[in-house]
C-alpha cells in the first residue's frame, strides 16, 4: 500500500463510488488508519466531494472531523482554511466580513462575522 494523492483526486474527479470494504472502513477511515496523510488531504480539500468524504461515517470514526483532529491535525486545519472566505475589499471598509461554511452531522453550517 502507498500513499497516492493523485491518484485519490483522480478517482475523485472521476465520481468514483465511496464506498465501505468488508471491515466496514470508508477510504478517510483507511487513510488515517494506515497515516496516509496526503492521501487524507487530497480527499477531504477535493473540490467537489471533499464534504462527502468529510460526511462519512463509520464504525471505526464515528466522526471524521474528530479523528481527523486526533490523528491529523494538520489535514484538519486544511480543511478548516479551505471553509474560510473573506470579502473582496478592505479590511476597514464596512462591507468587510469573513465567512466560515462547514459541514456538520451531513449538514452544512453557515457563519458570517461583520467587522465593524
Amino acid at each position: 500500500m502507498e500513499n497516492k494523492p493523485n491518484a485519490v483526486s483522480l478517482l475523485l474527479s472521476m465520481d468514483c463510488k465511496l464506498l465501505y470494504n468488508i471491515s466496514d472502513l470508508s477510504a478517510i477511515d483507511f487513510a488515517i488508519h494506515y497515516k496516509f496523510s496526503e492521501a487524507a488531504l487530497a480527499m477531504v480539500t477535493h473540490k467537489d466531494r471533499g464534504n462527502e468524504v468529510m460526511c462519512l461515517k463509520s464504525g471505526k470514526h464515528p466522526c471524521v472531523t474528530l479523528a481527523l483532529i486526533a490523528a491529523m491535525p494538520k489535514v484538519f486545519e486544511a480543511v478548516q482554511d479551505k471553509c474560510i472566505t473573506k470579502a473582496n475589499c478592505k479590511k476597514d471598509s464596512k462591507s468587510f466580513y469573513v465567512s466560515f461554511l462547514g459541514v456538520r452531522g451531513g449538514g452544512t453550517l453557515a457563519l458570517t462575522f461583520f467587522i465593524i
